[in-house]
């Protein structure tokens, strides 16, 4: 199927000894000349550019609607995905998966000990400089194949940017909003995160050391730690846990993590997990419609090494 696109390129150049050395934005609409409207596989088309680029940066703006999602979107390094004004919901026949993916996992070369295979590349490797901006990703009320919304592991810089989550299952599931497992410099931003009680975590933050990490979706477990997560502006709404790690190990130790800012409404159990969280900086959050309790009781502190630095923090 042959796609068309409206393609704009801002072409920075920089010479040197007589050859010009160049980094490309490439700003993306995605479009289709087989209907009057774009769907699920021409946003992916537009996703693989990234992939087989050499650095380029892109852009990928889609167009303001609701979008069936049938399969996972796979996303690549280099790349900013606006959603603005985009709604992208589960089918009843998806897939077992992601919503969202970074990269294409199950194709990973090398020895593997997920299964189904893949998963095996480490370190902060498998992607890098990543923005979502807007957007609402509605996992609709099934339990069946539905595992965690968005999938971030071994990646860094990310920014998750004013985007929507939201699932409602009939049943109660044990998938995640939002999982990030080894993952450094990450930013999610002015972000809601909606739910039923039913879905335990919404923002679950895990590293990959053997011991810890509980799903195949992580990956290669070497050891690769969670660092530097910046949690600002955001609106969790009717969760168990909204947000951080609430298990752990010894040597499972995150740093550089800052939540500020956010509000947490009905939450049963915990507002911040805090497993390990060396001088964690929370700071000018709200916990509300959460019972009568203070704020340091939605706190979940576990771990020998845990510590926080709390600062104007208040309960509604």
């Amino acid at each position: 199927m042959i796609k068309s696109f409206l393609v704009t390129f801002i072409v920075f150049g920089f010479w040197f000894a007589s050859e010009q050395v160049l980094a490309d934005t490439i700003d993306i609409t995605v479009e289709s000349d087989v209907s009057e409207n774009c769907d699920e596989y021409d946003i992916q088309s537009c996703l693989n550019l990234a992939a087989l680029s050499e650095g380029d940066r892109y852009n990928i703006k889609v167009p303001k609607g609701t979008y069936t999602l049938t399969r996972s979107l796979h996303i690549y390094s280099n790349t900013t995905l606006n959603l603005k004004g985009v709604t992208l919901k589960r089918d009843k026949t998806f897939e077992r998966g992601g919503m969202i993916v970074v990269g294409n996992p199950r194709q990973e070369t090398g020895n593997s000990d997920s299964p189904g295979g893949g998963y095996t590349i480490g370190g902060y490797n498998r992607g890098k400089n990543i923005t979502i901006l807007g957007g609402i990703f509605d996992a609709g009320t099934r339990t069946e194949n539905v595992t965690t919304l968005c999938t971030f592991s071994h990646v860094s810089n990310i920014t998750i940017k004013g985007t929507v989550f939201k699932y409602l299952p009939k049943k109660v599931n044990n998938a995640h909003l939002v999982e990030f497992g080894a993952g450094k410099n990450v930013k999610i931003i002015n972000c809601q995160f909606i739910g039923n009680q039913k879905v335990g975590e919404a923002v679950q933050i895990e590293s990959a050391v053997k011991g810890v990490a509980g799903s195949d979706l992580m990956g290669k477990l070497d050891g690769t730690r969670t660092k530097n997560v910046i949690l600002s502006g955001c609106t969790f709404t009717n969760f168990q846990y909204a947000f951080g790690t609430n298990h752990g190990c010894a040597k499972d130790i995150y740093t550089k993590m800052v939540i500020s800012k956010n509000t947490f409404k009905q939450i049963s159990k915990y507002a911040i997990c805090t497993y390990n969280y060396k001088k964690a900086k929370i700071s000018g959050n709200v916990l509300s419609g959460s019972g009568k309790r203070t704020f340091d009781s939605g706190i979940l502190k576990l771990g020998t090494k845990d510590s926080y630095v709390k600062s104007g923090n208040k309960v509604k």
